[in-house]
């Protein structure tokens, strides 16, 4: 786990994980769903790559792959032989769709990716802020505009993740505000108990993070800080 984590924390230094986060997938992942992860070593037993190909639909017809190793070595063959061995390991059908991410100045992974017949389908922008040089001044008067509109800014009861009636609640405008977002395929609502794993039970999770806009007892918006990590240096 640490060797791993350490690799891809070197190449993905925006979205860093931990040994927590990996083992916390690793027990909350469904058994009916097909799940690899590789490891490449070089003879000295350094780590060389790790790629892992995971079911994201029951019926199969999708998976995720993820490839992480530093940019001098998708120079060699140690690219091509791993996603090999993936596809193999993993078992997807001809109708399937892969999924992998990267980010744009990552060149010979783009490439890698190109000559495997993969091709654009969603780009993300990040969008980063340094908490020292905000300034708050900007949007006071939309404080004003939201209060005039019966619309109130707060956070969830305390311990809210244990009440029934609000974990619902949540979660249902979750839902909500899920079909609202951009992604290249169909994205069906996850179960309660998948949400929770996902945003809740996750070591990711600050409680302190999450609001809520209320128009009368009617929650119609959401923004939630989540850790990054585990930790709360990037949130």
């Amino acid at each position: 786990y640490s060797r791993g984590v350490n690799l891809r924390n070197q190449v993905q230094t925006e979205d860093p994980t931990s040994e927590a986060i990996w083992r916390y997938w690793d027990d909350h992942r469904s058994a009916d769903s097909t799940f690899q992860r590789l490891l490449v070593e070089d003879e000295k037993r350094k780590l060389l790559a790790f790629g892992e190909i995971e079911q994201t639909s029951s019926n199969r017809s999708s998976y995720d792959i993820r490839l992480h190793m530093e940019e001098r070595t998708w120079m060699t063959e140690i690219p091509r032989h791993l996603y090999s061995i993936l596809l193999k390991r993993g078992r997807p059908g001809t109708g399937s769709t892969l999924t992998v991410k990267a980010r744009e100045d990552q060149v010979h992974f783009l490439s890698f990716l190109k000559s495997n017949g993969y091709a654009l389908k969603m780009r993300s922008h990040a969008a980063l802020l340094e908490v020292g040089r905000f300034s708050v001044t900007p949007f006071e008067a939309l404080r004003s505009q939201v209060t005039s509109r019966d619309i109130q800014v707060c956070q969830p009861p305390h311990k809210w993740t244990e009440d029934p009636i609000w974990k619902s609640r949540i979660y249902d405008l979750y839902c909500d505000i899920l079909r609202d977002i951009p992604h290249p395929a169909f994205r069906p609502n996850p179960s309660l108990q998948d949400f929770m794993d996902e945003e809740v039970n996750h070591p990711n999770f600050l409680e302190s993070g999450y609001f809520l806009a209320l128009a009368g007892s009617d929650a119609v918006g959401m923004s939630s800080l989540v850790k990054r990590g585990g930790g709360t240096r990037i949130l």
